[in-house]
């Protein structure tokens, strides 16, 4: 392996040797096709996709905050998810420059909302 000058030179390098077969998380049918790779999407089908099988009803997509949980999303997937990403694979100091601070400024959002919520338990009964 030739010696690697940034980071996309490495992940080049890494996928001739390995060939990956996935690339990101992905929903799958019997038919192998992929369904859909965004976690807000993956959460919401998981919150129905196995209602037969529980015990009681549960909902982590509640009607009454969805509106909240889609804002918060908006903010989330483009900034943290895709920004880290950005960060990972930017060819220039500038790039990388912005795309850690659209990063740096939605973490900073996140976590001010976490520590605004009430203290729980880290397991409940």
């Amino acid at each position: 392996m030739a010696r690697a000058r940034s980071a996309t030179s490495i992940c080049a390098q890494i996928r001739e040797i390995f060939r990956p077969r996935y690339r990101a998380g992905t929903v799958g049918q019997k038919r192998a096709t992929i369904v859909n790779n965004g976690s807000a999407e993956i959460v919401r089908m998981l919150n129905s996709a196995f209602d037969a099988l529980r015990r009681r009803a549960t909902t982590h997509y509640p009607p009454a905050l969805r509106a909240q949980i889609d804002a918060l999303n908006d903010d989330v997937y483009p900034n943290i998810n895709n920004g880290v990403y950005r960060a990972g694979f930017a060819t220039t100091q500038e790039a990388w420059r912005g795309s850690h601070r659209y990063h740096s400024f939605a973490a900073l959002r996140c976590w001010s909302l976490v520590s605004q919520l009430p203290a729980q338990p880290a397991i409940r009964n």
